[in-house]
């Protein structure tokens, strides 16, 4: 059974988000209100068939990684 998704519960004491290796299959990845800080990693690019991105309620700076245009299936990205 192939599971397309990652709902990811972090430490709210974690602080920023590491690059992390991602299937290249993952559709669907959740990291929504972790409290998470800093810049958004360029990493999720190398997820090339992902669909939905929840990455809301948490507090990232700075600019969205150019990377993300080259997830060509992306159709939504929750900030």
């Amino acid at each position: 059974m192939r599971i397309p998704w990652i709902y990811h519960l972090v430490p709210s004491n974690t602080g920023k988000l590491q690059c992390m290796s991602l299937d290249s299959n993952l559709e669907l990845l959740f990291l929504w209100g972790n409290y998470l800080s800093g810049n958004i990693p360029n990493c999720f690019s190398n997820a090339s068939k992902l669909k939905k991105l929840y990455l809301n309620q948490n507090s990232f700076s700075g600019l969205i990684p150019n990377t993300l245009g080259n997830v060509s299936f992306l159709e939504v990205l929750s900030l």
